[in-house]
């Protein structure tokens, strides 16, 4: 089966091959900016272009529009000056409009879009391939970026200056920018990439003084040039952030858990550090540090067996972190959010338990950078605490283990040939933990290793690509520790019917590989085009450094789309897409087929509208039995359609649907999500998003004894809403609200054991039983009494709260005085669930205050 997937893949492979003979169109002309270093003082940034270097020299303008005409002159014209000193880069920019003194410039937060801006970017390495991004709004606020080819990252913040003015027909802009925030080699005469751009709101207008196609090569690579740059100091910088945090916790009596009721106050102190090592390089280094989030993850209650994955949102991992990405499609080499998880263990107790919510994160050194030669380099090492849980069974309290003391390595290499035209890399990941106590040997490895490969290569303009992956990863430990590994959802060893699985009770290692071969055109033509084929050997394990949702299958994936971004008629740009899947495991057993259509319109009134529909065809599925055997799927289709109006308006609104239900009528789910967004005169902004769900599932899961297995008819529905309140009284002074109210209850009735799980035929499939709860026990038991199983009804009502002030009182330094409300219930009950949502605002909850103050030091 393995032989015959690879030899079909390799022949799709090879047609595609023979089908690029056209190479794309040239991208238009580089221009060159040449700057100047500064023979007289530096300017004053307060937004006035009125310092004598700003008087003298041409400015530089001639700015193209790239939407809604791309090519099209400027509707505004737009002028730009840069020049520089041993220290800072210093910006200025006039963004001429005759109507300005009628136009009141809207406020936001810090790295949040509002009205008219101006911006930016240099690709300081000249790489062609990464670059960071500087703009200032009409309204003052500060937006930061690291851009790279195919993508942005906002939440990557630099300490730098600005200042926005107005003149009789103008706004004007001025940025002082320390090269210590960016990252250049030593060279004498230095030319960098620059791209610098200018978004008139009303008009919806984008300008380039480069212009970028939207059918771009890449989009750093698409940049003009910065010339002019000679005898820049390599940098020796030192940044410190020292911090402290006050923290009250309030938790009421009422959640049930005496060993959790009371009032805490907890002084927490760190100190960031970071250390220029050349021009190219930094080490950064916490002490101590501040790993919390500011913000909490969004709600949910995940029934299926694969892990929820939630975005980083921690300062420490998210700079520099393209120097450490590497993956396969949605599995991860490294996840950060490993390092300051919820700790491993959760355990059992017939009385009460305190848990620690995430691990402490002793220290964290990392360095990042690229050399002169092309040689990027991310090592990042991470130690993390032992943690333990306070239990209370009757009059006894005790501690038991839940985390290890870990030390976690992670390394990337990426050398470039040919300008970027060739990519090689390698990645290495290695968790090391000191398993001291029985319970944790029982649950953990000892060692996890993981090592990669890859290679990335372009032709004809950069519109072909070849993206080829390899991952290896072995694991160590006691028996009982690998048993629990293999049997857990990604791997689920224990499978009956799975005679390829090497379910050794004695294995003291596990290990695994995977991969992915991608080959096709991503761009400079309306058709694009890729085959791939990628793997997971069934001891495939990355989830002690990297996320892995599932192993054990191979993949074959082809997608073809017609993209289209020159205005017509009715349309400014629309693109359709087919693309289609193929899986096995590794034991031959057919997994199913998915195809899927898409398209997505953006209209010349600047609304939007995204559909999507897909068809699954019956399979099987190794995952639903958890750790049963296989189970036939029956087909199913889904569609999914997203409309929103013109951004530009005060009043925004959106709207999202979709169903999915199974083709024989074994299940059916649906969803609606409306949202509104507004700006509130200058200042002010809301946001209310809402959904509701409703699911039900003939089939769902409902728990086990092996070998016997039971599913039943749950209905399900969910109702949650996000609310977002901002008041953006200064650039650097914001007060922001968010909330989160989410409920999903569930109920099982009809209740099947499964007695001959791939049977085509439902009658065949699953056999009727009746089994009788115990309402003390709240668990089911079979008429024969032969075994049972806990009631699988469910509630989960959580309300996330927080209000937050953040104020910048200079550069790099901030004060966040912040009030955190968290009410949960999980108890069962038969209310609808507008009146379980209602009675949210009556849960007893956790209340945390808490004050930070940071500092920033360079020199």
């Amino acid at each position: 089966m393995r032989v015959s997937a690879l030899r079909r893949q390799g022949s799709a492979l090879l047609f595609l091959w023979a089908s690029l003979a056209a190479l794309a169109a040239p991208a238009p002309e580089k221009r060159a900016y040449t700057t100047h270093r500064l023979t007289g003082p530096a300017p004053a940034i307060d937004g006035r272009l009125d310092d004598p270097c700003w008087q003298a020299g041409e400015w530089a303008s001639d700015f193209r529009q790239r939407e809604p005409q791309e090519g099209a002159a400027a509707s505004l014209p737009t002028e730009l000056k840069i020049r520089y000193d041993d220290r800072n880069l210093y910006v200025a920019i006039r963004a001429h409009d005759p109507e300005i003194a009628a136009l009141a410039p809207l406020r936001a937060a810090r790295d949040e879009f509002a009205g008219d801006a101006v911006g930016l970017a240099f690709d300081s390495y000249a790489d062609r391939r990464t670059a960071f991004e500087f703009a200032v709004t009409a309204g003052g606020n500060q937006i930061d970026s690291q851009l790279r080819n195919q993508g942005s990252d906002r939440s990557w913040n630099a300490v730098w200056e600005s200042a926005v003015g107005s003149e009789p027909a103008a706004w004007t802009a001025e940025f002082r920018i320390p090269f210590s925030q960016l990252r250049h080699n030593g060279r004498p005469d230095q030319t960098w990439g620059l791209h610098v751009w200018r978004w008139i709101n009303r008009r919806q207008e984008q300008t380039n003084w480069q212009l970028i196609p939207l059918d771009h090569s890449g989009f750093v690579y698409s940049f003009g040039d910065l010339r002019g740059l000679r005898d820049l100091r390599p940098s020796r910088r030192f940044e410190a952030v020292p911090y402290s945090i006050l923290k009250f916790t309030s938790v009421p009596r009422a959640v049930g858990n005496p060993l959790l009721a009371g009032n805490s106050v907890a002084l927490e102190t760190g100190v960031d550090l970071k250390v220029g090592l050349g021009g190219a390089f930094t080490l950064t280094a916490s002490v101590n540090p501040d790993f919390s989030q500011l913000e909490g993850d969004p709600s949910e209650l995940n029934l299926s067996a694969v892990e929820t994955f939630f975005p980083e949102r921690r300062p420490f991992f998210l700079e520099g972190r393209n120097l450490l990405d590497f993956g396969l499609d949605n599995d991860l080499f490294f996840y950060a959010r490993r390092l300051g998880r919820r700790p491993s263990l959760d355990p059992g107790t017939s009385g009460h338990k305190v848990v620690p919510v995430t691990t402490r994160i002793l220290s964290a050194t990392k360095l990042t950078g690229r050399s002169e030669g092309g040689l990027s380099i991310g090592l990042l090492h991470g130690f993390t605490a032992r943690e333990t849980a306070l239990l209370a069974e009757g009059d006894r309290s005790f501690r038991t283990a839940v985390e290890p003391q870990t030390n976690y390595f992670v390394g990337r290499v990426q050398q470039e040939f040919g300008e970027g035209r060739t990519l090689v890399g390698a990645s290495a990941a290695l968790a090391v933990r000191r398993l001291d106590a029985p319970e944790l040997r029982d649950q953990l490895a000892d060692t996890s290793a993981s090592a990669g490969l890859d290679l990335y290569h372009t032709w004809g303009d950069r519109a072909y690509f070849l993206d080829s992956r390899f991952i290896a990863s072995r694991i160590e430990g006691a028996a009982a520790g690998i048993r629990t590994i293999a049997h857990n959802p990604v791997h689920y060893f224990q499978r009956p019917d799975a005679e390829h699985l090497p379910d050794d009770p004695e294995a003291t290692a596990l290990t695994g590989t995977g991969g992915r071969i991608a080959l096709g055109r991503s761009n400079r033509g309306r058709w694009r085009y890729s085959g791939t084929f990628d793997w997971r050997t069934p001891g495939l394990e990355l989830n002690d450094v990297g996320y892995l949702q599932s192993a054990d299958f191979l993949r074959q994936s082809a997608n073809l789309e017609y993209v289209v971004t020159t205005p017509g008629a009715h349309l400014r740009r629309y693109n359709f897409l087919l693309g289609g899947n193929n899986r096995q495991d590794f034991g031959g057993t057919d997994l199913g087929r998915y195809v899927r259509t898409q398209g997505g319109f953006t209209f010349n009134n600047n609304w939007t509208l995204w559909t999507h529909a897909g068809l699954a065809t019956a399979g099987l599925d190794p995952r639903l039995l958890r750790g049963g055997p296989a189970l036939r799927r029956p087909a199913r289709y889904d569609t999914f359609v997203h409309l929103g109006s013109d951004g530009s308006r005060p009043w925004r609104y959106w709207v999202g649907a979709g169903q999915s239900a199974a083709v024989d009528g074994t299940g059916e789910s649906y969803s609606v999500g409306p949202g509104t967004a507004a700006r509130l005169g200058r200042r002010f902004n809301f946001e209310v998003r809402l959904n509701y769900a409703a699911n039900r599932q003939d089939f769902q899961y409902a728990g086990a004894a092996a070998p016997h297995y039971v599913v039943g008819r749950m209905h399900q529905e969910t109702l949650g809403a996000t609310l977002r309140l901002e008041a953006n009284l200064t650039p650097n002074l914001t007060l922001s609200y968010y909330g989160n109210p989410y409920v999903t209850t569930g109920r099982f009735a009809t209740f099947r054991e499964v007695v001959s799980a791939r049977a085509g035929d439902p009658a065949e499939r699953f056999q009727l039983i009746a089994p009788t709860l115990d309402p003390v026990a709240d668990r089911y038991t079979t008429p024969s009494g032969s075994y049972g199983f806990d009631n699988p009804d469910f509630n989960w009502s959580e309300l996330k709260s927080n209000l937050v002030l953040r104020w910048e009182y200079r550069p790099g330094s901030t004060l966040h005085l912040v009030w955190s409300y968290n009410g949960l219930s999980s108890d069962v009950t038969d209310r609808p669930i507008l009146d379980e949502q209602r009675s949210l605002f009556r849960v007893p909850a956790t209340n945390t205050i808490l004050i930070k103050l940071s500092y920033w030091f360079s020199s």
